[in-house]
């Protein structure tokens, strides 16, 4: 059995290439085999968009996370062999904003 490798492309600074880079690096791997997943946890949803996937993640991408919801019922296969994407959801803007190391903003972000 194959190990997962995982790779994320983080920056704070935005048009520095993160998600070209991030598409790129998937497509080279499915391309030589690899069975990729991408996760658009961008609330812009560019990756989701290079697909030309529409961008919606029924319960959203929370519920992936609260582990409400199986991944792979939001799995969407694209247009290259080996290469599927789960979309963009839009409500992860405020993701940024709950994951500071203030408490008070912690506290209120459990309502999300």
């Amino acid at each position: 059995m194959k190990s997962m490798k995982v790779l994320a492309c983080y920056n704070i600074k935005g048009g520095v290439g993160k998600t070209a880079a991030a598409v790129n690096l998937a497509w080279l791997a499915a391309r030589d085999g690899a069975r990729t997943l991408v996760w658009d946890l961008d609330p812009q949803g560019a990756a989701t968009f290079y697909f030309r996937i529409k961008p919606k993640v029924k319960g959203g991408a929370k519920d992936l996370l609260r582990r409400k919801r199986p991944m792979p019922d939001s799995i969407k296969g694209t247009d290259y062999e080996g290469l599927d994407l789960v979309p963009a959801d839009f409500h992860t803007a405020t993701w940024t904003w709950c994951l500071t190391r203030s408490s008070a903003r912690r506290a209120a972000c459990t309502r999300f």
